[in-house]
């Protein structure tokens, strides 16, 4: 959790740049082995929550940029990973 601020930092500030876009990196970091991964265990439901939001917010935001990329889908299941409910 320590470096959340910096991940979403470069994620936001490469995703208009698709070939230096974090996106991938950062989905591969929060998925891991699913909802039995230690970071999301280590998180309370309110820092789990704030994720899903970012990712929500991705989503809504950069739609365009998101159609037909290989880890749209990748998105939508780290989404439920790390919503709260």
């Amino acid at each position: 959790m320590y470096y959340l601020p910096a991940l979403i930092r470069i994620t936001l500030e490469t995703m208009d740049k698709p070939q230096e876009r974090y996106l991938d990196q950062l989905l591969f970091h929060f998925m891991r082995d699913g909802k039995d991964h230690d970071l999301v265990r280590a998180c309370s439901l309110e820092q789990r929550a704030f994720v899903a939001e970012f990712l929500e917010y991705l989503m809504e935001q950069y739609s365009a940029e998101l159609d037909g990329c290989t880890y749209s889908d990748d998105m939508l299941k780290v989404y439920d990973i790390w919503s709260v409910g």
